[in-house]
């Protein structure tokens, strides 16, 4: 396995993300996972490192996402930008959906449909609120 989570700066406030990503990666083996609003792709690169059979990394910045698309192109093609009211996923795509940076609006009803709606029927909905 490629160790990428080694490979980048920790700028800005992201520090203040990581114990989210480590608390959440230890529960993440074995499943398909949907990050919502990965950044640059630190958080992601340390989730992939988990055991995911399967995961995507999203956000509605795309400057953010060819920046983690090309700092982290070891891990796959796993990064997409998309708005986040209207995932491009068909229903119960994942088992885990993350959203662990706090700045998104957990109040749009639409973000919180398209979440259910994506999820499988004993999925988990896991998110950082500030």
């Amino acid at each position: 396995m490629v160790n990428n989570f080694g490979l980048h700066t920790l700028d800005g406030e992201w520090h203040a993300l990581l114990p989210r990503y480590v608390f959440v990666a230890q529960q993440l083996d074995g499943r398909r996972v949907l990050e919502i609003g990965c950044g640059r792709g630190v958080g992601t690169a340390l989730l992939h490192q988990s055991g995911v059979t399967k995961l995507t990394a999203i956000d509605h910045r795309l400057d953010l996402v060819q920046d983690a698309r090309t700092r982290f192109s070891g891990i796959g093609d796993v990064f997409e930008s998309m708005e986040l009211e209207a995932l491009d996923f068909e229903q119960e795509s994942f088992d885990v959906v993350v959203c662990l940076d706090g700045s998104f609006n957990a109040a749009n009803d639409n973000f919180l449909l398209e979440v259910h709606r994506v999820l499988d029927a004993d999925g988990l909905f896991v998110a950082a609120l500030e």
